[in-house]
């Protein structure tokens, strides 16, 4: 059922209470993978992410314009170090990585 539907990073348990009726082996599955497709028929999928974790250092001036960039693309901040520069630990989408440590890098 997860596969068919192309499905990751989830699981469906359906628990049954027995109540003294044998339903066989046949008819127990069908009774599972139809709770289970009702389960998945009614629940909100969204696509995958795969996020990356980047370290950059940044001057003061660059934060903010991180900041908004990092925001757009749905990333966040884990960690902000703040000395004569910036150390920032973000986790952001993968396929953004490259073009904003580009941007950042000096």
């Amino acid at each position: 059922m997860l596969e068919g539907r192309d499905l990751i990073n989830i699981c469906i348990g359906v628990l049954r209470y027995y109540g003294g009726i044998n339903l066989g082996t046949g008819r127990l599955a069908r009774a599972y993978g139809g709770t289970a497709k009702q389960a998945l028929d009614r629940c909100l999928t969204a696509p995958f992410v795969e996020m990356q974790t980047i370290k950059l250092h940044l001057d003061y001036k660059q934060l903010d314009d991180f900041t908004r960039q990092l925001h757009k693309l749905n990333g966040k901040f884990l960690t902000k170090e703040f000395s004569s520069r910036v150390l920032i630990t973000a986790s952001l989408p993968a396929q953004a990585v490259a073009t904003l440590t580009n941007r950042y890098q000096q």
